[in-house]
């Protein structure tokens, strides 16, 4: 009961009087949470600083962080701390330490912050590091403003596939279902400095792994892998845009292939077909592949997808995982949800043995 009334009593802040008026706010574009102490919550928010007139300098975002034994009481001391009432209707992006996904308290944490007025559409990030170093390696890009810089950074990746579809609303509600397991999008914050070096190639590597030099330190690449609402096991770069392409939110995805790199599109599909008996699953695949030269050809590609896709699919069986969004073509079959529980995809799923057939059409040859 505390701390809901701890909750409610944070929300009142941003309401009523004087507060509620636009320049008596500030509008976090960003809201991170890290572990605290003895179990506690360090919460975070990056809102915009405002000048004599009240109008949004581009430039210059703040970053406060408070601390508390639970979300409610970080909240409520997070209010206290600034000059201005938390309004959280704007929040573009929550960022989560890969610590608090990993715990067993996050699916409780996700649920309270479904009923913070955060917008159900925010995407959900997770941070190899703390939360908070991610928040301040955030910048807006040149003639944007960071809350529509983040939309499109991470829209472009996800564009690429290098990383998921990843909503609070989608995480929440597929970590309790009883259909295929949810991800996030991974990301990182590249230590101010850093140079060129690094033994990742670009597929390899993962969050913070990219060898690059350039101004953009928050590294939005890989994805979060989650059983039921704890985050059990991570994907690099390559490995997610192979998820993507299963999942349906791969654009056009750079694929290495020999000495050089092809550009490879979906193009409907997947088809999957589902031998309960056999405990065999069959997934047809089509693809659109661009750039495709030298000696590599149609059936070349189709096999190394092939051998990509099966070797990414028995990772995710050995750690009892489905992310693919193979439930739901699987659960046709079903004609209730009894039924459906009880056939227990998951422990099918983590035995079954998985087939792909891709099919490759070469774009501008």
């Amino acid at each position: 009961m505390r701390r809901w009334l701890f909750l409610a009593a944070a929300l009142l802040l941003t309401a009523c009087s004087a507060a509620g008026q636009i320049e008596g706010q500030a509008f976090a574009v960003a809201l991170g949470v890290d572990a605290g102490a003895d179990g506690g919550v360090v919460l975070s928010a990056r809102y915009p600083s405002y000048g004599a007139n009240g109008e949004d300098e581009k430039s210059g975002y703040l970053l406060t962080s408070a601390a508390g034994p639970d979300l409610a009481a970080a909240l409520f001391a997070l209010n206290a701390s600034i000059p201005r009432a938390l309004n959280l209707t704007q929040v573009k992006s929550l960022v989560v330490s890969e610590e608090v996904a990993s715990s067993d308290a996050f699916y409780g944490l996700l649920r309270e912050l479904m009923l913070s007025r955060l917008d159900g559409e925010t995407y959900l990030i997770v941070s190899r590091g703390e939360a908070r170093s991610l928040m301040e390696a955030q910048q807006p890009l040149i003639g944007l403003r960071l809350s529509d810089t983040l939309v499109t950074e991470i829209e472009r990746y996800r564009r690429l596939g290098s990383v998921p579809e990843s909503s609070l609303k989608r995480v929440f509600y597929a970590a309790a279902s009883v259909y295929s397991d949810p991800v996030a999008i991974m990301a990182a914050a590249r230590p101010e400095g850093a140079g060129l070096e690094g033994s990742f190639s670009a597929w390899e590597a993962g969050a913070g792994e990219l060898s690059y030099e350039g101004e953009d330190r928050d590294q939005y690449f890989g994805a979060a892998l989650f059983r039921g609402g704890v985050m059990v096991a991570s994907l690099g770069g390559g490995e997610t845009q192979l998820l993507q392409l299963l999942r349906g939110g791969a654009g056009q995805m750079p694929m290495p292939l020999g000495e050089g790199w092809l550009t490879v599109s979906r193009r409907g599909g997947p088809w999957v077909k589902v031998d309960w008996a056999a405990d065999r699953m069959e997934v047809a695949l089509e693809v659109g592949v661009e750039d495709l030269s030298g000696d590599a050809d149609e059936g070349a590609v189709a096999r190394a997808l092939e051998e990509s896709l099966a070797a990414l699919t028995r990772k995710c069986q050995a750690l009892d995982l489905e992310p693919f969004g193979y439930a739901q073509a699987a659960a046709a079959g079903y004609l209730t949800l009894s039924e459906w529980t009880a056939a227990d995809w998951r422990t099918w799923f983590s035995r079954a043995e998985v087939t792909y057939r891709v099919r490759v059409e070469t774009i501008n040859r």
